[in-house]
């Protein structure tokens, strides 16, 4: 044999073993390390998330990577919400989004998930058809404050001690909004399990993507729940934080016993671009003030940007009512007509209950929400924070959430990792 083809052979010998090698490699390779699990339970999904920042966003990309891309084409660049997508790239990216600051925690971890998005769904799938481009990382910025650039409404109340059937803490919220594509059919209740550095374990029922806090409660029982509201002109000079990121930020410091100062204390670093009603709630054990209305926006002229509501209702001083209007801030815009008959229907009827000494309870707190619900309710919820339970109803195709029945969840069965 001559030499030449005992040199080939001797190659093709050695290409095929390293061939061999490599798909054994392939085969056995490691799968991506994914801090996180998507579950179901009672038939509503439950992603648990722990780890840095980058790995809870990673698990959240890698687990829900097809709901983002989705939720993101069908909600951010649905024609109701922006007529033309030439408008995202100009407006929003090219200008909002260069007002907002997320800290280094916040950007690492939706670089993480856009990271895990890649991994889960290849590169290609991620396309947007309307921009011609793929999914970057400021896209999900985009997503994350898309409360701070569009408007939504919302409808909620509290009440305690002599008010409530058990004598804790009752909060009770719908959340309305468009109706776009995958708002009533992608719901995710998200737990953020042993976020370290002293913060504390929430849970949030919102939809993929969104890192923020926007019905929610924590690991001490202590809830946030954000409302738009007409705010005043921006005084603050500086970056905004995206809304919901500032109620992650106030949640995951917040004790049961210290809520409403320690919420207050948290948004008073971190102004808002926009108007916002932030209804805070605590587990009630005899504290004057268990609840609260954050009348929070720019103008930082006016109460530092943040003035507080407490209950003065009659003819006791255990329940509040939160809609999208302002109560206490002044502005020169005249409260949404819907804002101010929502208020009404809820006060109305809690002064009833209160007139008769009557007891507010599960059932009657969904009945009053009902009454405020509208086709687009995509979900209503009962907290109740003493013992840190949730019943949630989350809207379907053609029926909105306040029509259906509600999932009962345990936060200590939730935050069982």
């Amino acid at each position: 044999m001559s030499p030449s083809r005992t040199n080939r052979r001797r190659l093709l010998v050695v290409f095929a073993f390293s061939s061999v090698l490599l798909l054994n490699h392939v085969a056995l390779a490691a799968p991506p390390q994914v801090t996180g699990r998507l579950e179901t339970v009672q038939g509503v999904r439950v992603l648990k998330l722990w780890g840095t920042p980058e790995q809870r966003g990673y698990a959240h990309g890698y687990l829900l990577g097809r709901d983002i891309v989705e939720m993101f084409d069908g909600a951010v660049l649905n024609p109701q919400v922006l007529e033309d997508p030439r408008q995202y790239e100009t407006e929003v990216r090219g200008k909002f989004l260069r007002q907002m600051r997320f800290s280094p925690d916040r950007r690492a971890e939706l670089e993480g998930m856009f990271r895990g998005i890649v991994d889960s769904v290849g590169l290609p799938q991620t396309r947007l058809e309307r921009l011609g481009r793929n999914l970057d990382v400021q896209d999900l910025m985009a997503i994350n404050s898309m409360a701070d650039w569009y408007r939504f409404f919302c409808s909620s109340f509290s009440a305690w001690g002599q008010a409530t059937a058990d004598g804790g803490m009752l909060t009770a919220r719908n959340l309305d909004f468009l109706a776009l594509p995958g708002l009533d059919t992608s719901h995710v209740i998200i737990v953020y399990l042993q976020p370290g550095g002293g913060k504390r374990a929430w849970v949030s029922v919102a939809w993929p993507a969104l890192i923020g806090a926007y019905t929610a409660m924590n690991e001490d029982g202590v809830t946030i729940l954000m409302h738009d509201a007409l705010g005043r002109a921006n005084t603050h000079q500086g970056a905004f934080v995206p809304r919901s990121i500032a109620l992650r930020d106030a949640l995951e410091s917040a004790r049961a016993a210290t809520a409403v100062g320690d919420v207050k204390r948290v948004l008073l670093t971190e102004p808002s671009i926009t108007g916002n009603n932030i209804h805070v709630s605590s587990p009630f054990s005899g504290q004057i003030h268990p609840a609260a209305v954050f009348e929070y926006d720019g103008d930082i002229s006016a109460d530092g940007g943040l003035s507080t509501r407490f209950s003065t209702a009659p003819p006791l001083k255990d329940w509040l009512v939160c809609t999208n209007h302002y109560c206490l801030r002044e502005t020169p815009h005249r409260p949404w007509d819907d804002s101010t008959q929502r208020y009404t229907t809820i006060e109305t009827a809690l002064k009833q209950v209160r007139q008769r000494q009557g007891k507010i309870d599960l059932a009657l707190a969904r009945q009053i929400m009902a009454s405020v619900g509208v086709k687009t309710t995509f979900h209503s919820v009962v907290l109740l924070p003493n013992s840190k339970e949730l019943y949630v109803s989350l809207a379907r195709p053609g029926t909105p959430a306040h029509l259906i029945q509600p999932v009962h969840l345990r936060l200590a069965d939730l935050l069982r990792k």
